[in-house]
């Protein structure tokens, strides 16, 4: 296969994706053993044209390695670029993808544990989508907004600004850690944010709203 991609060329999306669909229905488990066997080089080359037929081929165990997305890994370059190949070169299906973001939520609240704020660097040096492992890690989440105070006020306030605003990350901190969220709040009110503190108690405020309204 290797031969035939590089023939073939990384910028011929709709030759690949044709291949890996015929490849895959042909014979999946040869398809899986063939894809795995790839370098990973050659398989961080073929997630911008063929993201959804690699999520159909791999488990997430399987593919997040391949762009060096691990706990153990020590490349943190490698790493950030694994994280934003991942989010980026997305399946364009939310059900095909969450396992994958799953698995690097899990991997995030790994490296959380050894250096709680390299872990923090390193989801500001990327296209990390914080609200989802705030979610989904909220425990390894906590610990890494703790790692410092400076870097989580960053966290918060570089998110997606469209999916994510600040007030949003705030409000999923205030599930996750009241305490720690608190002392978010404070110190953004304290360095002359009232906007934004405001905005995430409203959120706060509508959510326990809905809830009595629902019971």
């Amino acid at each position: 296969m290797g031969n035939f991609i590089s023939e073939t060329g990384l910028d011929q999306n709709d030759d690949l994706r044709l291949f890996f669909d015929l490849f895959r229905d042909s014979n999946r488990t040869v398809a899986k053993n063939v894809t795995l066997a790839l370098s990973d080089e050659a398989v961080r080359g073929l997630m911008a044209p063929v993201p959804f037929q690699l999520r159909t081929y791999l488990e997430p165990s399987e593919l997040l390695p391949k762009p060096g997305i691990t706990s153990a890994s020590t490349d943190e370059q490698t790493l950030r670029v694994g994280i934003a190949v991942l989010i980026e070169e997305h399946s364009g299906n939310y059900q095909v993808d969450e396992p994958f973001l799953e698995a690097l939520y899990e991997v995030m609240a790994e490296r959380g544990e050894d250096d709680a704020l390299e872990t923090a660097r390193l989801i500001l040096d990327s296209p990390f989508p914080l609200e989802g492992m705030i979610l989904a890690q909220p425990k390894a989440a906590a610990t890494i907004f703790r790692s410092d105070i400076e870097i989580a006020l960053f966290l918060a306030t570089n998110s997606d600004s469209f999916l994510a605003p600040p007030w949003r990350i705030i409000y999923r901190l205030i599930k996750a850690d009241p305490i720690l969220a608190a002392e978010v709040l404070a110190e953004f009110h304290r360095r002359g944010e009232p906007d934004l503190v405001a905005e995430s108690l409203a959120y706060l405020a509508y959510d326990k709203n809905r809830q009595e309204l629902s019971s």
